[in-house]
């Protein structure tokens, strides 16, 4: 048995095919299937469950929408005051850094916008925090760490998250309007 015959036999289970069989149209006329697929979203599939074929045109409409919606998301979030304070964070971080490019000025209006932003967002927060408000806030959160509902089944450990979600406040902001109102 010559050589090319001994690697054909040790390598006969794997599908790869050599390059005579290439040439003679192997691929043409073989019936190829994969028993393991990926899909985009990283789940496994068989061949027969594509349900996201990246050949169908369904596939590339929903692929848009999706494209579409996160640049309505990002560009809310820039618009938003969060986004507008990281975006002037980084303006400073880049005006900070090159002290040969930027003046003392760029640096002071970099300060000032992150100062103005701040502001915003604290007059924001105060109008949402008043004193009646946070008070109410304060007696619907107990409320909801001493409802057992809001507890793993052993009782012992309260599910912060799922408090979170209902009420739509952190216990930090919570305790920081507290700490302002000095309750």
């Amino acid at each position: 048995m010559d050589s090319i015959a001994k690697e054909r036999e040790m390598n006969r289970y794997t599908p790869v095919p050599s390059f005579e069989d290439l040439r003679r149209g192997f691929l043409a006329t073989a019936d190829i299937t994969f028993e393991f697929q990926t899909s985009a979203r990283g789940t496994a599939k068989g061949a027969g469950e594509m349900a996201r074929s990246i050949e169908t045109a369904a596939y590339w409409t929903e692929r848009d929408a999706e494209i579409e919606a996160d640049a309505r998301e990002e560009a809310a979030f820039a618009a938003s005051d969060e986004g507008q304070l990281i975006a002037a964070q980084r303006r400073l971080a880049v005006v900070t850094s090159d002290y040969a490019a930027y003046t003392a000025a760029d640096r002071a209006a970099a300060i000032e916008a992150i100062a103005v932003i701040q502001r915003r967002m604290q007059e924001a927060l105060d109008a949402d925090w008043t004193r009646e408000r946070t008070m109410e806030r304060r007696a619907a959160w107990n409320a909801a760490v001493q409802n057992p509902a809001n507890r793993t089944p052993d009782g012992k450990t309260v599910l912060v998250g799922k408090i979170v979600n209902a009420l739509g406040f952190t216990v930090d902001e919570l305790k920081a309007a507290v700490a302002r109102h000095g309750l």
